[in-house]
């Protein structure tokens, strides 16, 4: 059990390692911190917000967590089979590493939890851990289909993703990906692999509506630009915005809904 919180931990950004890498410390993000310690303050994942945050930083990157990387940004099925999204992966990996995969005993134990981390059970009556859902099934990202073992991606407007997580999204994006370009067009972050609008299953229509209220959610760092009559947003200094100083508006957000 305490491996297995280690690496989702560590997966999820909430835990980063520190000093000898052969045998080292841990300590918490300021992310980790963010969610379970200090604002937010949701050390039971109740608040969208704090999902959304975590689900972005598992599909985000390649990295601990593979199958959710590939199914959210380079797998191009809208309805799949799990059999479909593992040898689509198993392709890819041997694509990546000269012909050499990881066994499908392995890929198929990774799409299975993949598949239990979005995906709402059927049926009652189980008990115990077995009971147990992931917070993250809240989020409604895939849908199971009534054929089979087939499920869906579920693309399209999402009203619980408030625009300081989308934010926070697009400007860890533009970082990582563009941190010396001043402009992005809507298409890089809607389609891109890594982008908003790839891992949160937005369509092109409502990143383009949050796109246009950017600057409210970044107090005017970033702004909807058409001046060059073409559609995208514009930042003098991608280095200089805090992604995560954008992410702790939306608990200021749902506060004053309440």
């Amino acid at each position: 059990m305490v491996p297995a919180m280690k690496h989702w931990a560590l997966a999820c950004g909430v835990l980063t390692p520190i000093g000898d890498a052969r045998n080292p410390d841990f300590k918490t993000t300021g992310l980790g911190r963010y969610i379970f310690e200090s604002e937010a303050d949701d050390p039971y994942l109740e608040r969208p917000a704090s999902l959304w945050l975590l689900h972005w930083q598992l599909a985000r990157a390649p990295g601990r967590a593979t199958v959710w990387y590939y199914a959210f940004n380079e797998f191009n099925e809208v309805v799949f089979s799990r059999d479909t999204l593992r040898s689509r992966l198993s392709a890819r990996l041997a694509e990546q590493s000269s012909g050499k995969a990881p066994a499908d005993v392995t890929l198929t134990r990774d799409v299975e939890c993949f598949m239990r981390t979005y995906v709402r059970r059927r049926g009652t009556g189980r008990a115990g851990e077995d009971a147990l859902e992931s917070p993250l099934a809240e989020l409604a990202l895939i849908s199971p289909l009534d054929v089979g073992s087939a499920a869906q991606f579920r693309r399209g407007a999402k009203p619980t993703l408030d625009d300081a997580v989308f934010a926070h999204a697009l400007m860890e994006f533009w970082r990582d990906r563009y941190p010396n370009r001043r402009h992005l067009s809507i298409e890089t972050v809607s389609s891109e692999p890594g982008s908003p609008g790839r891992v949160f299953l937005l369509d092109e229509d409502s990143v383009a509506e949050r796109l246009e209220r950017i600057d409210s959610a970044t107090d005017g760092a970033v702004w909807w630009d058409e001046s060059s009559g073409l559609r995208q947003i514009a930042c003098r200094d991608p280095l200089a915005v805090d992604p995560l100083k954008l992410a702790e508006r939306a608990t200021r957000d749902e506060l004053e809904t309440v």
